[in-house]
């Protein structure tokens, strides 16, 4: 497969990491890699050559992130090798959240992109305003896929100091479980 991929090719190593990192950004939805930032540089690519470096690069990362290591063809050059890493290191999170996001996707679960919260202190009455009690707000941004399109929707509530206790108590357990079963994964 290497010797297709002319990008091993590359002399200018910063067109190199534009590629590998726009290659992360395409595999985890962030950005689409497009053809056309690549297309007058020192390699002189074709759409073909360029659809298969973003193949093999994707495929790469994919792989290393399921299976835990990092395979590479032994053709590539050293420098090239050791750039490709170094983006998977660097980008490695990114690309194990995009993955784990699709798996759940595609299962029908609900993900949670984004949180968003507020306090607000909520007065007893007009004649005793030194009472105060605090009320958080809580915005949970999440996405699901029905049929073969995405959904967003925004899941609310509000909690008091109680509540946000339990809250607070239960996310930890599950924290706790969480790191147990991924160890256990390792």
């Amino acid at each position: 497969m290497a010797e297709d991929t002319c990008f091993f090719n590359l002399s200018n190593f910063a067109e190199l990491n534009q590629f590998l990192h726009e290659c992360v950004d395409d595999l985890i939805s962030k950005r689409q890699i497009k053809f056309g930032t690549f297309e007058n540089n020192d390699t002189k690519w074709t759409q073909d050559n360029f659809d298969k470096a973003v193949k093999y690069i994707q495929n790469c990362y994919r792989k290393s992130v399921v299976g835990g290591k990092l395979h590479l063809d032994p053709s590539i050059n050293d420098d090239v090798a050791d750039a490709i890493r170094k983006c998977y290191e660097f980008r490695k999170a990114d690309i194990q959240q995009a993955l784990v996001k699709d798996a759940l996707l595609r299962k029908g679960d609900c993900v949670v992109e984004n949180i968003d919260w507020k306090l607000k202190w909520i007065l007893g009455s007009s004649s005793l305003a030194s009472l105060r009690e605090p009320l958080l707000q809580v915005f949970f941004h999440c996405v699901e896929k029905h049929d073969s399109r995405m959904e967003k929707k925004t899941v609310q509530f509000e909690a008091g100091l109680n509540q946000l206790d339990s809250l607070i108590e239960e996310l930890t357990k599950l924290k706790q479980t969480l790191a147990v079963e991924t160890s256990s994964l390792n």
